[in-house]
């Protein structure tokens, strides 16, 4: 019973806690998450639920990124007006508009930064609760590396709002493995 309880605590601390690499770290990759360590790609509430959404960027080591420019389809059923948390090497943003609903933003940044990179976050409010999701367009989406080589983004994923993985009786954040450790269970 020992045995069993410290692996479903070392199991618990361990879930979630650092994010993964990308498929090939050499190459350049985008995503948007509903959480720090781009571990979440599912929202799931009501109208009036309010989340952080995060776009992380994926930089290999001695590129560093000089500036990304990602073009958003941003579902009507979410507001997304509260203001945006840049990264701590944020410079400067540019936004253009698209009369199709499209929104391009550059971001900026300072000191080349790599690994995983923070754009932004921002408090987006589910405003409808049918099912949605925050689209990257990746083939509008590109960074500029720090030696200034413009570099192709991949979208690793798009941010689901009441999508599949979605339960309409709320199960909490744990997994099967998890609840059956909490509970005592051997099965």
């Amino acid at each position: 019973m020992v045995k069993i309880t410290i692996f479903c605590i070392l199991m618990i601390l361990a879930g979630g806690s650092r994010a993964q690499l990308p498929p090939n770290p050499s190459e350049f990759y985008v995503g948007t998450w509903a959480d720090e360590a781009h571990l979440e790609s599912v929202v799931c509430g009501d109208t009036g639920t309010v989340f952080q959404l995060y776009t992380m960027a994926w930089i290999p080591s001695g590129s560093g990124l000089n500036y990304i420019t990602l073009r958003f389809d941003f579902p009507g059923c979410l507001d997304g007006s509260a203001r945006p948390v840049f990264s701590e090497y944020y410079l400067k943003l540019i936004v253009v508009d698209y009369g199709t609903g499209g929104t391009e933003w550059t971001v900026l940044f300072d000191q080349c930064p790599s690994g995983w990179v923070l754009v932004f976050r921002q408090d987006i409010m589910i405003i409808d609760p049918d099912q949605c999701g925050v689209i990257i367009a990746g083939e509008h989406s590109l960074a500029r590396d720090c030696d200034f080589v413009l570099r192709d983004l991949t979208v690793l994923n798009d941010l689901s709002i009441n999508g599949p993985g979605c339960d309409p009786t709320p199960t909490g954040n744990g997994t099967w493995g998890r609840i059956k450790c909490l509970m005592g269970s051997e099965s």
